[in-house]
């Protein structure tokens, strides 16, 4: 499985295996929105940008079934429709 991360002009691919953590995070300077972080390689790469702390970590959960239930059929996954 790949995981496809698209922001701003940019277009990232993941395999899980390179995710070392990933974290859930307030926005610089904003206390309404939050940031899902993926670390890899020690390097902090921004993934998707939620209005509540619920929602981003209800996003983990979503991406956590959709990798433990992975189907075989499905190659790359659109982290931003998630």
């Amino acid at each position: 499985m790949i995981l496809k991360v698209v922001r701003e002009k940019e277009t990232k691919y993941y395999v899980p295996t390179q995710i070392q953590a990933m974290t859930v995070s307030a926005v610089y300077n904003s206390d309404d929105m939050y940031d899902v972080t993926f670390i890899v390689n020690g390097v902090s790469e921004p993934v998707r940008t939620f209005p509540s702390k619920e929602d981003a970590e209800e996003f983990l959960v979503r991406l956590d079934t959709l990798y433990c239930s992975h189907d075989p059929e499905v190659h790359i996954v659109n982290l931003n429709t998630l």
